[in-house]
């Protein structure tokens, strides 16, 4: 992929662009992502000046799953293996899925994320209305860590709002593990910290090489606050975790992260 694009980051309650210093938009759509036909009322007017457009997506919401196969394929008989498994984990019908797979470093073992083929042709189709070519849709973490070598050798946790992405790579960036998991909360609604660092991320790390640089990045700013604890409880059991100064809204943060100097973008 090429990283000249425009971008628009998209969740269920907001709706980010990079157009001209940026802009935002509430959505109204309940926990699920807005239709096509939405999307007229959700993206400013600035987006369609752009030629060429990348849309990012909260990674959840393309519905990650770790799958293991009981035999090597390749091709179209690899994504076929891969469908017949996500039958009983998808909400709608593998018929109308579109997957994107990435081995992990497992033996037969992949990541797959998926979204449903009539939302995807009703975006395509609706920027192409607009004169302006998407060519690229995916997770916002996911994107970092496999078009830049950002993860590599290295477990990145990333925070959203309310979930959390857990993602090590290794040194030749194979993802080893992948999670993503709603974030804890105590009672009166507040981050339970304690449960997600040594309940989670202790737990997740127990088979990870204590050599393996932790990153843990807020990609909101709904827990920035929480950092500094955060990095606390992860120094109890593991040392040196790094926290890049991050700020503004998911896509702001995406860019401010594509930026550095160990991006170096492939391909591009």
């Amino acid at each position: 992929m090429k990283f000249k694009n425009a971008w628009i980051y998209l969740n269920t309650k907001q709706c980010f662009g990079s157009h001209e210093g940026g802009w935002s938009r509430q959505t109204t759509c309940r926990g699920e992502l807005p239709a096509a036909q939405d999307l007229a009322e959700i993206v400013d007017e600035r987006a369609f000046q752009e030629k060429r457009l990348g849309l990012l997506l909260m990674d959840d919401l393309l519905h990650p799953l770790r799958l293991k196969l009981d035999q090597p394929a390749k091709g179209q008989e690899l994504t076929s293996f891969l469908l017949f498994r996500l039958k009983r984990y998808l909400s709608y019908s593998v018929d109308a899925a579109e997957i994107r797979y990435f081995p992990l470093a497992d033996d037969l073992s992949y990541l797959t994320m998926s979204l449903p083929k009539p939302w995807l042709d009703g975006v395509y189709g609706f920027f192409q209305e607009k004169g302006v070519q998407l060519g690229y849709v995916g997770g916002l973490l996911t994107t970092l860590l496999t078009e830049t070598p950002l993860g590599w050798g290295r477990l990145t946790i990333g925070l959203y709002r309310d979930v959390y992405v857990l993602a090590e790579m290794d040194e030749a960036g194979r993802l080893v593990q992948f999670r993503t998991r709603r974030l804890p909360l105590k009672a009166d609604e507040t981050l339970d910290i304690q449960t997600l660092v040594h309940s989670d991320w202790e737990g997740f790390m127990q088979e990870t090489p204590p050599t393996r640089t932790v990153q843990l990045w807020t990609l909101t700013d709904d827990h920035d606050g929480d950092l500094a604890t955060m990095r606390m409880e992860l120094g109890r059991f593991r040392e040196g975790t790094e926290v890049p100064s991050l700020a503004g809204n998911a896509l702001q943060r995406f860019q401010t992260l594509l930026m550095q100097p160990t991006a170096r973008r492939r391909g591009a």
